[in-house]
């Protein structure tokens, strides 16, 4: 009879230590999804932050180059209108010496 009751005490012990492990095992599951849940999303916030950050130095850069490319046509169109106006000038001079005669 005493060997009957260690043997069930022992059943539920066993089975105690079955639970406890199940639910410590669930436990830690749900602590690693959570903790990939929130890796995955600050790897997100990351990427975003990074694309973010390209995208307005690329801005930038492109502004500068505007600028840059801007200021070389107008000097470029300055520099014709001088070299037309100049021209304009010397055919205007040959055109009335000749009517003048």
């Amino acid at each position: 009879m005493d060997l009957i009751k260690k043997i069930r005490q022992a059943e539920r012990q066993a089975r105690e230590v079955v639970e406890k492990a199940s639910t410590e095992a669930a436990e830690l599951d749900a602590e690693f999804q959570r903790r990939r849940t929130q890796l995955r999303e600050d790897a997100s916030r990351q990427r975003q932050q990074a694309i973010e950050s390209a995208v307005a130095e690329g801005e930038k850069e492109a502004g500068e180059k505007i600028k840059h490319l801007e200021a070389a046509a107008e000097k470029d169109r300055r520099k014709l209108r001088q070299k037309t106006g100049e021209r304009r000038s010397a055919a205007v001079s040959k055109i009335t010496d000749y009517i003048k005669g």
